[in-house]
């Protein structure tokens, strides 16, 4: 059975979230809630160069870890870590051509609402 992009992305958009619910504490789970929900405006906005230069800029563990997951999905890859996000915007989205660019910005369009599907239904907003 074939499955369509939008399925594929949100299968391992669960896979994600669902490891930063088990593996992360309250405080970072927040701070990852509030900044996957920030990521396709950004996108959007910004583009996909300058998002993704914002949040490997920063360093943190929430920031790589939003790029990370990002990038896992756009990929179809679910055991990217840090260091491998990093090569693939370098890699990828830095060097890539005009069509290669706005491929690459729909497809993490795509990925990004995935995500933020799941943060909204696996890490609800605490008081």
């Amino acid at each position: 059975m074939t499955t369509t992009l939008s399925q594929r992305h949100t299968l391992l958009a669960v896979e994600r979230v669902q490891a930063v619910h088990r593996q992360c504490n309250a405080t970072d789970r927040k701070e990852y809630r509030t900044l996957m929900l920030a990521l396709a405006p950004m996108i959007l906005q910004h583009g996909l160069a300058q998002t993704g230069s914002f949040y490997l800029a920063k360093g943190r563990g929430a920031h790589l870890r939003v790029w990370a997951d990002l990038a896992a999905v756009v990929q179809e890859n679910g055991s990217i870590d840090d260091a491998a996000a990093r090569a693939w915007f370098e890699r990828e989205v830095l060097r890539a051509e005009c069509a290669r660019y706005q491929w690459l910005t729909r497809r993490a369009l795509s990925a990004a609402t995935a995500l933020k599907r799941q943060v909204q239904a696996l890490l609800p907003a605490e008081d």
